[in-house]
């Protein structure tokens, strides 16, 4: 053992000089700008993480992440920026920065219930669809009013991060679950029809889209739950809906039983007809809006959610 820590300090003070000289020399440069779509892709991680572990620490760096981006990466016209450093935003943002961001953006929704990223995840796929969007399907990587291109390119394969189309169609079909929104859907099978030869030919090449062509065809539940946080267990509830967001396909819907839902909320009319009954937790599993009787209690919820878990996993 004296020869052991003997052996552990000689190594603690070489590491010290070896770190010394190094500081002599030059530093290798270091790339410190902020690019939406990368951030879009780590918030969508964290959310997901964020609930799995239930820890607070993962919900609140995505949220971090989301403000600053819809801080400092968006235009007055709701158009978004590609990258940030410094203070400074700049480069008109590419079809990949909005699907992945907006797609970060529905995962930490659906990790907390804060409506406003929903909202946020809307206005971005809105622009989407009004100025990146091929007759065709699909969409371009370059929006319409982006400066003026030879070509303008649409790319639809996966390379070392998914494709701006392949997120396109995920997120749209993730939207049009949670709003009911008709016109979501069909650009998202647009876009998968897109990519139909991609699919056949290299299904490799299409990972992302394979997985939006699976969250189509189902079965994908919409998990709706009305949660009263003043419950014994309602911490415990919150930990079981983890066993649900690691179900391949589902839309997740929480909120407070305390709150209201106001006319003009994205969620009016996929939540019309339900409600906390009698002011406890309850929960609603649907099936292309059509719903089981709801479930009350608590404990009945907690049992509902790992059945669910075990037969759809």
């Amino acid at each position: 053992m004296i020869e052991w820590i003997g052996l552990a300090d000689q190594l603690a003070v070489a590491r010290e000089k070896l770190f010394q000289a190094r500081e002599q020399r030059i530093h290798p440069g270091k790339d410190d700008k902020v690019i939406v779509s990368w951030n879009g892709l780590m918030i969508d991680a964290l959310s997901l993480v964020a609930v799995v572990l239930d820890d607070g620490k993962y919900s609140d760096a995505a949220r971090k992440a989301a403000d600053f981006l819809w801080a400092n990466l968006r235009r007055e016209d709701g158009h978004l920026l590609h990258t940030w450093r410094h203070g400074k935003a700049k480069l008109a943002g590419y079809l990949d920065d909005y699907t992945a961001f907006a797609n970060g953006l529905v995962s930490l929704f659906e990790a907390g219930g804060e409506v406003r990223y929903l909202e946020h995840a809307i206005q971005l796929m809105d622009v989407v669809l009004e100025h990146f969007s091929d007759p065709a399907g699909g969409f371009f990587f370059t929006a319409d009013d982006h400066e003026a291109l030879l070509v303008r390119h649409k790319d639809l394969q996966d390379n070392a991060v998914p494709s701006g189309n392949s997120l396109a169609a995920t997120v749209l079909l993730r939207l049009a679950k949670l709003t009911g929104r008709e016109d979501f859907r069909r650009a998202a099978i647009g876009t998968i029809r897109a990519g139909q030869s991609l699919i056949e030919r290299y299904p490799s090449a299409a990972g992302q889209l394979l997985l939006a062509l699976d969250y189509h065809l189902g079965p994908t539940p919409e998990v709706i739950l009305f949660l009263n946080t003043s419950g014994p267990r309602a911490g415990g509830l919150t930990v079981s809906v983890a066993s649900v967001t690691l179900l391949p396909r589902r839309a997740l819907i929480i909120h407070d039983t305390d709150e209201t839902i106001p006319d003009d909320s994205p969620l009016a009319e996929v939540l019309r007809g339900k409600t906390a009954i009698n002011g406890e937790s309850t929960l609603y599993i649907c099936e292309g809006y059509t719903c089981q009787a709801p479930i009350v209690g608590e404990e009945a919820i907690y049992a509902a959610l790992q059945k669910m878990s075990q037969t759809q996993s």
